[in-house]
């Protein structure tokens, strides 16, 4: 790339180290100056980071608090945000702060009479509930969404939910996750192993995986990810109580992107058995493992939830469970292995994310 691949002059880009969809990685490339806001979830107790780019090259990794107390840990992040502000951004230039979270948009005004500031907001979940609380945050959202001239939706229903309908327009359109493809090298399907990865919750249904594993001993689980507490507790006894042992792969932790190459290379499909009511969040988003487990060549079977199921079922690159078994499903994806992964590889490179993003942020460009 050379200096006239910078379509983005200076953007403040709120993240948090995650890989899937190749956010950092996308404006990294294409920005002349990024600074980028690492935030991590707050039980995991890590610093405030920050990253400040000029044309691609990292000049400067500067470490700021957090904590795991609810409000010291809201705390820290307002106050690195404004660190940032006064000190990382010059009055002269004319920044853009693409965020997540509200709370980077409040006093906006006073934000604007400081800094020469665009705002933009990248909305990636929708909670549904009555609890006071999670009612609270979304009316936040939703008046921050209204006061704010550029807005972008992880998936259609969320889009719906903001918009009371699919809004496509250059400053408020569904930008979904952008993929790479992973090469992860020829798989032997007579090694019989699926994988699963994510927060291990029990809405995740990974008894249902379980059970199959007991009624097919030739066939090997790598569960990647962290459960917690009971859950925990109870998915341990189960794979006691089944003899699983010697079938599954449960370090209980999250891996890094490299280490997922390894561990992937010779799973030969991803699950991903979200419960299916609306109640679930993940019936509004974009679920970062359904995109993880294409970029690494693997077909998904998955429960029909979240609107990513249209792609998989366009593109024939996995499964959705409806009224078989995940048994029955497994089964149909082995027949015709090579059918599905024609499918993957076709549905990565629509979503390939330098082209799919290039089309879609042009509103960043000054």
């Amino acid at each position: 790339m050379n200096k006239k691949d910078f379509l983005y002059k200076h953007i403040l880009l709120q993240s948090s180290f995650q890989t899937v969809g190749h956010v950092d990685e996308y404006f990294i490339q294409r920005t002349e100056h990024l600074i980028i806001h690492y935030i991590m979830p707050r039980m995991q107790n890590h610093s405030n980071d920050i990253y400040v780019y000029e044309k691609r090259k990292l000049k400067n990794i500067i470490h700021k608090s957090s904590s795991t107390n609810i409000f010291l840990y809201y705390f820290f992040i307002i106050s690195t945000y404004w660190y940032i502000l006064m000190n990382l951004c010059r009055k002269e230039d004319k920044w853009i702060v693409l965020a997540g979270h509200p709370i980077f948009f409040f006093f906006m005004p006073v934000q604007k009479r400081l800094r020469k500031l665009l705002f933009a907001y990248g909305i990636g979940d929708y909670f549904p509930g009555n609890d006071w609380k999670i009612r609270l945050f979304e009316n936040i959202k939703k008046y921050y969404h209204n006061h704010i001239s550029i807005a972008y939706y992880l998936s259609d229903r969320i889009n719906i939910r903001m918009n009371n309908e699919v809004k496509n327009t250059i400053r408020r359109r569904t930008v979904s996750w952008g993929m790479r493809q992973i090469d992860a090298g020829n798989r032997d399907i007579k090694i019989r192993q699926i994988a699963f990865i994510g927060v291990i919750k029990p809405s995740q249904n990974v008894e249902v995986i379980l059970e199959f594993l007991r009624n097919n001993p030739s066939w090997k689980l790598k569960l990647i990810g962290v459960a917690e507490g009971n859950y925990l507790l109870k998915l341990k006894e189960i794979i006691d109580q089944y003899s699983l042992q010697k079938q599954v792969w449960f370090p209980n932790k999250f891996i890094s992107e490299k280490e997922l190459k390894y561990v992937l290379s010779d799973c030969l499909i991803g699950l991903a058995l979200y419960k299916t009511d609306k109640s679930q969040f993940t019936w509004y988003t974009d679920p970062g493992k359904i995109k993880t487990y294409l970029e690494f060549g693997l077909p998904v079977i998955m429960t029909d939830t979240s609107v990513v199921t249209r792609d998989i079922i366009g593109f024939h690159c996995g499964e959705i469970i409806k009224r078989r078994s995940l048994e029955f499903y497994i089964n149909k994806v082995m027949k015709n292995y090579s059918y599905y992964l024609r499918g993957v590889r076709n549905m990565v490179k629509t979503y390939e994310y330098e082209t799919y993003y290039d089309l879609r942020f042009t509103a960043l460009r000054d």
